[in-house]
């Protein structure tokens, strides 16, 4: 039987830790390279989208690329076209295209105002309509922030200019600030002697309408007094007025009755009076037919016919000629 020595048990042992380093190290590395495969996503499924810039511009290859925050691929590849556009070509986890419509749109912006660059994109309206493999992204820059400094930039200096304006007039005596203040002090002190007018006038109002207040309460009184007296006549009135009427009522039918019997005898002295006037008239011209006959023959016997003028004989006027029919 061979009998190993001490030195070989010693090299045979080193060589079996040798082995067990060197496996160990193998593993370590396998692990390692696996672990940098998935996390460059070597074993992830993935479609490959790609958009078009006007410039490469904060745009790098191994860029993040996020939906809503959150990260589902990178930037793959950027290259120029001949027409001088920059294609940017990227991956997206297949399990996270069912988030991006066709219509949606990519952005270059900054995570925060000093954060790294990303891609963004912010999904379209058209839900029904999923990106697939080769697609193309409408492409839109978002706002750096250099963008952000250059509209600052050009808001506030039309800003800086109109302060200086400002400073300017304000600091020239003949300025429309300068001339305003001085306008609005002498505005004060008129208003000051405007306003101890005022209070005299209302001391001057207060005095009157004191006097005026007076005077009011005299025709007041005075006119309670008369109202006191008209509501004593208006108390006589009511007491006496139902016995008058009642007395009106009480003597009303026979004074109607003696009406009556008025109107009765004038109209029978009427009666008479139509009867009796016929007979009147007739004796009343006899009677003045005899006078008359008895006036001319005493106009023609002797002493009184020589005491009248003659009849006149002369021609009758032409006109009173009357032709008989």
């Amino acid at each position: 039987m061979k009998l190993f020595s001490e030195q070989d048990i010693e090299a045979r042992a080193l060589r079996l830790r040798v082995r067990l380093f060197l496996l160990t190290a193998a593993l370590i590395g396998v692990v390692t390279l696996a672990a940098v495969a998935v996390r460059h996503g070597v074993f992830t499924q993935t479609i490959a989208l790609s958009f078009f810039a006007e410039s490469a511009h904060e745009i790098s290859k191994g860029m993040a690329v996020k939906v809503v925050g959150f990260k589902i691929g990178k930037v793959e590849e950027i290259s120029i076209e001949p027409d001088n556009r920059i294609k940017v070509e990227i991956a997206v986890n297949h399990n996270y295209a069912r988030l991006i419509p066709r219509d949606s749109v990519a952005h270059v912006m900054k995570e925060g105002l000093i954060g790294a660059s990303i891609v963004e994109i912010l999904p379209g309206e058209d839900k029904k309509r999923i990106v697939v493999d080769n697609d193309v992204l409408r492409f839109e820059r978002g706002s750096g922030l250099a963008d952000l400094a250059k509209k600052l930039t050009d808001q506030v200096i039309p800003i800086l200019h109109d302060v200086k304006k400002i400073t300017a007039s304000i600091n020239d005596p003949q300025g429309d600030i300068r001339q305003a203040v001085h306008h609005i002090g002498e505005a004060t002190v008129a208003m000051r002697a405007s306003s101890e007018e005022l209070q005299k006038l209302l001391h001057q109002s207060n005095v009157k309408v004191g006097a005026l207040g007076g005077q009011v309460s005299a025709i007041l009184d005075k006119t309670d007094q008369n109202m006191a007296l008209v509501q004593k006549s208006l108390t006589t009135l009511n007491g006496t007025l139902p016995g008058m009427l009642q007395k009106i009522d009480g003597a009303l039918p026979g004074m109607l009755q003696k009406i009556d019997g008025t109107l009765e005898n004038a109209r029978r002295i009427s009666q008479d009076s139509a009867e009796q006037l016929p007979g009147l008239l007739r004796d009343g011209k006899a009677v003045a037919g005899d006078t008359r006959d008895i006036v001319a023959g005493a106009k023609k016997a002797w002493p009184i016919s020589s005491l009248l003028d003659p009849a006149p004989t002369g021609a009758m006027p032409l006109d009173s000629y009357v032709p008989s029919r």
